[in-house]
C-alpha cells in the first residue's frame, strides 16, 4: 500500500548511504512511497540493493538511482558526488546510514583498528 504524498517531499532528491541492510531498506521505502526520488547506495550486496530499488519504484518514487560505494576508498567517494549529480539531478535530502566495522560487540571491546574504521565509514 503506498503513501499518499507529502507534498514537500514529493519530487525531492533523497541520497541514503547504506541502503541495502539494516535501516536502509525501511528509509528507502518511506521517501518512495512520499513520492522522492532516490539515489541508494550498497557496498557489497547487489541483489540486495536491487530488490530496496525494485520494491521503491514500485512504492512510487519519482526515479530511483543505485550506486555500489566504498565509504572507505577516498577516490571513489570524490567520483561518486559528480556521479549522482549526473544520474538525479543533485541531492536535497542526505541520509547517511552505511558504516563501517559491522562489529556488535561491547564498547570496550571494540579495538582502535575496529573504532577507527567505524569512524571514517560515518564521516568520510
Amino acid at each position: 500500500m503506498a503513501y499518499e504524498p507529502v507534498p514537500m517531499l514529493k519530487g525531492k532528491r533523497v541520497l541514503i548511504t547504506g541502503a541495502s541492510n539494516e535501516t536502509g531498506p525501511f528509509v528507502a521505502r518511506a521517501f518512495a512511497g512520499l513520492g522522492a526520488g532516490l539515489a541508494l547506495t550498497y557496498h557489497k550486496d547487489k541483489p540486495a540493493a536491487r530488490k530496496v530499488a525494485d520494491e521503491c519504484d514500485a512504492l512510487g518514487a519519482a526515479g530511483v538511482h543505485l550506486f555500489q560505494l566504498d565509504l572507505l576508498n577516498a577516490r571513489q567517494c570524490a567520483s561518486f558526488i559528480p556521479e549522482v549529480k549526473a544520474a538525479a539531478g543533485g541531492v536535497d535530502i542526505f541520509v547517511g546510514l552505511a558504516g563501517a566495522g559491522g562489529s556488535y560487540q561491547p564498547l570496550l571491546e571494540i579495538d582502535s583498528v575496529q573504532m577507527s574504521e567505524a569512524f571514517q565509514g560515518q564521516v568520510a
